[in-house]
């Protein structure tokens, strides 16, 4: 009787799992060619992406240093190991 159960069980699986069409979601362009690969909308006029520009040494992540502006590296605060991080000793 169980053996019965779990056969059935294992046929039904299999049917479900091979009836279950692929999924064929589109992404949708925010910007020029951004997210990657993406789908632009119909009707749609896309704006190239807008540059960021950095605040310290490679931060914010792929950004432009602004013109004539010296990066330095991001500060870093005495209290790493505690639950906030401030910069400067308390």
């Amino acid at each position: 009787m169980k053996k019965t159960i779990a056969v059935f069980g294992l046929i039904a699986g299999a049917m479900v799992l091979s009836s279950t069409p692929p999924a064929e979601a589109a992404v949708y362009c925010k910007y020029v060619g951004y997210p990657k690969g993406c789908v632009a909308k119909p009707g749609v006029v896309l704006q190239p992406m807008p540059v960021v520009y950095c605040k310290y040494i490679g931060y914010p992540k792929g950004c432009v240093a602004a013109p004539g502006v010296v990066l330095r590296p991001a500060p870093r605060g005495v209290n790493l190991g505690g639950p906030v991080n401030r910069i400067g000793v308390r």
